[in-house]
C-alpha cells in the first residue's frame, strides 16, 4: 500500500498558512501550481498531521480519537477529508505509478478549463432593460 503525507512531506508546491477568519483559526493550504486554495479546521488539519508512512489509516485515525476523543472526526469523515485531500493533490505519495496519475489528473483538468473557455462564446452577454 502506497504511503500517504501531507505534513513533512506535502508536495513541495503547498504551503500552510494559518489564518483567522470571522473569529475562527483555519488553516489554508495554497498550492502555487494550480493557483488554488484550500481551507482546513483546525481539528482536520490536526488530523492530517498525524498521517505518516510508517502507519495505516486506520492506525492514525484510533492514534487520534484516543489523544482527542471530543474533536476527532468519524470514520466516515476521516476517509472523507483524506479524498478530497488526494483529489486535490494535496496528499504526497512516494510510488511513480502515482506521479503518473497526478499529471493526467493535471491535463484532464487543464482540458475542462480550455474547452469551458472555447465554449464560452455561446453565452453571448445582450444588455436588456425593463
Amino acid at each position: 500500500m502506497p504511503s500517504l503525507h501531507l505534513c513533512e512531506h506535502r508536495p513541495p508546491t503547498v504551503k500552510v498558512h494559518k489564518q483567522l477568519y470571522r473569529g475562527e483559526v483555519w488553516y489554508v493550504l495554497q498550492d502555487s501550481c494550480s493557483e488554488k486554495y484550500y481551507r482546513l479546521r483546525p481539528h482536520a488539519y490536526a488530523f492530517a498531521m498525524t498521517l505518516s508512512e510508517e502507519r495505516t489509516f486506520e492506525e492514525c485515525w484510533l492514534s487520534y480519537i484516543e489523544k482527542h476523543p471530543e474533536e476527532a472526526p468519524s470514520q466516515e469523515e476521516a476517509i472523507q477529508l483524506v479524498a478530497q485531500l488526494h483529489h486535490a493533490n494535496l496528499l504526497q505519495f512516494r510510488s511513480t505509478a502515482d506521479h503518473d496519475l497526478l499529471y493526467k489528473r493535471y491535463q484532464k483538468t487543464q482540458e475542462k478549463e480550455w474547452l469551458s473557455k472555447l465554449m464560452a462564446f455561446l453565452y453571448i452577454r445582450i444588455p436588456m432593460w425593463n
